[in-house]
């Protein structure tokens, strides 16, 4: 007998949690879609339709803004290595001649 009701008890659970899968299912397709931009909606389309140029032209715009990047680190050391040395040079040039 005990274990028709333990049984009649797992069943009982499944159908609940069965009920409640669908609800939640229910629940989450009534939600309201988010509005994505056109421009979104559009890169979306090319990228489901041409993975492989979608893909290297991805790669494309990390290596450009990697490049940048660089280029803008780069340029700010090489400013301060510049303004070292020239303070550097007026320093020697100070030892040489007091003012």
């Amino acid at each position: 007998m005990d274990s028709d009701i333990s049984q009649q008890m797992q069943l009982d659970s499944s159908e609940v949690r069965d009920m409640m899968a669908q609800a939640m299912n229910e629940a989450i397709r009534a939600l309201p879609k988010p509005k994505l931009p056109s421009w979104v909606e559009a890169a979306a389309d090319f990228a489901k339709f041409h993975p492989w140029v979608s893909l290297f032209l991805l790669l494309g715009v990390i290596v450009l803004i990697s490049a940048v990047i660089r280029e803008v680190l780069c340029s700010y050391f090489k400013t301060n290595d510049i303004l070292a040395r020239l303070k550097k040079v007026e320093d020697e040039l100070r030892k040489q001649r007091p003012v």
